[in-house]
């Protein structure tokens, strides 16, 4: 038996709950399911969807479902053991993969979409982390939000003002970048 942090077959692989909120999930879950030799591809035994808040951090969520599958694994195990759990397929038309990351999927591209990158920014959040060039080294970018009434070239600072922030042009308007870490 093995617990999955999706609602699988949705986001098989290493990285489920980054890929859910970068690709802008309003819901994930968790899976029990029984091990075969395909990675995350066993029989299904229990599933729990869980809401993912629009502000909230892969890392934020996998802290919030580490007690949630911690229960669901014991209700499974309780399950087996009654023999009131019956495994079924999983659905393979909806088979969906969460590789992992590596450092350079978090180089943000200003030419997307403001919510695309928001969500990556979240996404990556620890890990592998969002960032951007700036002054001849990477800056780090650990939360944002879409900035109304911002246009401009992508990637051009818009705004750097003390009290109201960094605000970069994306694709489609701007994100205002609410905390930053600079190299070193």
């Amino acid at each position: 038996v093995n617990l999955h942090p999706s609602l699988l077959p949705a986001y098989r692989g290493a990285a489920p709950i980054i890929w859910a909120v970068i690709r802008g999930e309003r819901e994930t879950g968790l899976s029990t399911f029984l091990l075969n030799p395909r990675v995350d591809a066993g029989d299904l035994l229990l599933q729990e969807k869980v809401a993912i808040d629009p502000e909230e951090t892969a890392g934020e969520l996998e802290a919030r479902l580490g007690p949630l599958g911690a229960d669901l694994l014991l209700q499974t195990v309780d399950g087996l053991e009654r023999n009131s759990i019956a495994p079924r397929r999983q659905d393979q038309s909806r088979v969906s993969r969460a590789p992992k990351l590596q450092k350079g999927d978090g180089r943000l591209d200003w030419n997307q979409p403001t919510e695309a990158l928001r969500n990556l920014i979240r996404g990556a959040n620890p890990l592998p982390g969002a960032f951007t060039e700036w002054a001849g080294g990477l800056l780090k970018v650990h939360r944002s939000r879409p900035a109304a009434d911002h246009r401009g070239e992508p990637g051009t600072v818009l705004l750097a003002d003390p009290r109201q922030g960094l605000v970069v042009a994306t694709g489609d308007g701007a994100l205002l970048l609410i905390r930053v870490q600079p190299a070193g």
